[in-house]
């Protein structure tokens, strides 16, 4: 979908394009190719992950098969990623950072051209739902100024990602009201993945494994379903 969205995004238009290159040396070619194909049009940066930066201990498999060692140390490069790029000051002369993985969409740029042009706010978030426990913001996306990112915000532990960031904020952002939650964005349910369980076409935000290839190519005004009757996304049960 990378491409439609370039396309269509005003806001990915304008944006320098900061990558961090996680794979090993073997698959960077590849990688690499990728990037410059898909970004082809964008100021595009590559850093490349250093060699015996730390990751997170591995666990044992899940009952259903999901292999929760891997999901750990695609958390600890993602957090790796934000640590290196706010103690190197790669944000350096930015006014914002869009933070996202690359499974993360940005389908309707809308209310954030239109929030980040506001000088009294300072961050556009996605919710999680925390069971009752407070704030928990979504670390897959974010939008933020970068006079307000903390290292702290993103230690190289087991610690859980949204929590961490939830707390590094508090004060600077939350406390004082200068974040605006993006609307739609949120799940509806407990997983913390921006817009899920919500129709491709109601949240902004999307971040999904199991989109059909030309599913971002279809006007707003035309329903999805129309041109793709199979059940979409599939249900978990379903999903491989």
């Amino acid at each position: 979908c990378w491409p439609n969205i370039l396309a269509r995004s005003a806001l990915l238009q304008e944006a320098d394009v900061a990558v961090f290159l996680n794979p090993g040396e073997e698959k960077r070619k590849e990688a690499m190719d990728v990037l410059k194909d898909t970004f082809a049009d964008q100021n595009l940066k590559v850093y490349l992950r250093a060699n015996g930066a730390p990751s997170v201990p591995t666990q044992e498999p899940t009952r259903r098969g999901r292999n929760r060692a891997n999901n750990a140390e695609k958390t600890a490069g993602a957090k790796l990623a934000m640590y290196e790029a706010v103690t190197s000051n790669f944000f350096s002369g930015y006014d914002w950072v869009i933070r996202l993985n690359p499974d993360v969409i940005i389908r309707d740029d809308s209310f954030l051209m239109q929030s980040m042009a506001d000088p009294s706010v300072s961050a556009l978030l996605v919710g999680c739902d925390n069971r009752g426990k407070g704030i928990k913001v979504h670390t897959d996306f974010f939008v933020i100024k970068p006079d307000v990112l903390s290292a702290k915000a993103f230690p190289l532990t087991g610690e859980n990602a949204e929590l961490s960031f939830t707390r590094s904020i508090q004060e600077s952002v939350l406390d004082n009201g200068s974040h605006r939650w993006i609307p739609g964005a949120s799940p509806e349910s407990s997983v913390c993945r921006a817009g899920y369980g919500r129709d491709f076409y109601e949240s902004p935000i999307v971040h999904e494994h199991f989109l059909h290839p030309e599913i971002c190519s279809v006007p707003n005004d035309v329903d999805v379903t129309s041109v793709f009757p199979d059940v979409w996304p599939l249900p978990w049960s379903r999903r491989v």
